[in-house]
This record gives structure tokens, C-alpha cells and sequence, in this order.
């Protein structure tokens, strides 16, 4: 909204406060090309970010760090500084982090659902094996009725 703002104003500078913390990267990315690199692009912009991707479409970049500016140059020299490839290292660990979570996160959903699978499996063969026990009590009834009915058969002892 803010961003919506400013733009709305027409002025020559704007100046943006980590305007795509808040935004997923799909939507920061199309924000970013769409109203930074094509609606502004003729106006001056100061951005503070943490969003490494965006450094690239700087023509000018500072670094500041406990309120002293550490670097000022352009992004192809920002490659070589050390601050930068510690920013990048952690960012990548985060990253490596985040994928092994979901991997985490998928071994567990899997194994949720073998579990259920499981259940369901043992639930089936419990409600096949009260069949086949009902059939086979009835099979067993119904023989001991013609036997007994023939008099072939008496549970009492006539002895």
C-alpha cells in the first residue's frame, strides 16, 4: 500500500524502507520489475533492503553497518567483498535449512500416511477376518443342525 502511495504522488525521488520484506518472491519479483524497473524508471530511487536478488538493477550500492558506511560502489564490484559473500554464505545456509525442514516435513507426512495406510490395511483385514469367523460359525451351525436333525450327531450323550 505504501508503495502504491508514493507512486501515486509523482515525485522525482522516492525513497523505500525494505519495501519487499513483506512479500513472497514471485510477487516481490513482479513488484520490483514492474513498479521499480519500468513505472520508475526515470525517477531516483533509494531502497534499503535485504533482498540480494534485486543488487543487480542498482546503479549504486552502499553498505552500511553500525551506522558507518562499510562500502559504496556498483554491483559488480560488490562481488568481491567480504561482507557480501558472508551475506550470501548465511542466506544459502538458511536456504540449505529450509529444504531440509520440507524434506523433513515430506519423511514425516510420508510416514503419517504409511502409518494410515497401515491402520486402514489392519482395519480391513480385521473386519474380513469377523466375515470369514461369522461364515465359518454359520457353516459350523448349520452342520451340526443337519447332523443332529439326521440323528447322525448328539451333543448329549445317550450313554
Amino acid at each position: 500500500m505504501a508503495i502504491a502511495r508514493a507512486v501515486y504522488n509523482d515525485s522525482d525521488i522516492y525513497v523505500f524502507d525494505d519495501p519487499l520484506s513483506a512479500l513472497d518472491a514471485y510477487v516481490g519479483m513482479n513488484l520490483f520489475n514492474q513498479v521499480f524497473n519500468d513505472y520508475l524508471k526515470d525517477k531516483t530511487i533509494i531502497i534499503s533492503t535485504h533482498a540480494l536478488q534485486y543488487v543487480s538493477n542498482f546503479d549504486r550500492i552502499f553498505y552500511v553497518h553500525q551506522g558507518e558506511i562499510k562500502f559504496n560502489g556498483e554491483p559488480k564490484d560488490l562481488e568481491n567483498q567480504q561482507f557480501y559473500q558472508e551475506f550470501k554464505a548465511a542466506q544459502e545456509n538458511k536456504k540449505n535449512e529450509a529444504n531440509q525442514k520440507e524434506e523433513e516435513t515430506e519423511k514425516e507426512k510420508g510416514k503419517k500416511e504409511n502409518d494410515k495406510k497401515r491402520a486402514t490395511n489392519h482395519k480391513k483385514r480385521r473386519i474380513k477376518y469377523k466375515r470369514w469367523r461369522k461364515n465359518i460359525l454359520e457353516i459350523i451351525h448349520f452342520i451340526y443342525n443337519v447332523l443332529r436333525w439326521n440323528d447322525i450327531f448328539s451333543p448329549i450323550s445317550r450313554y
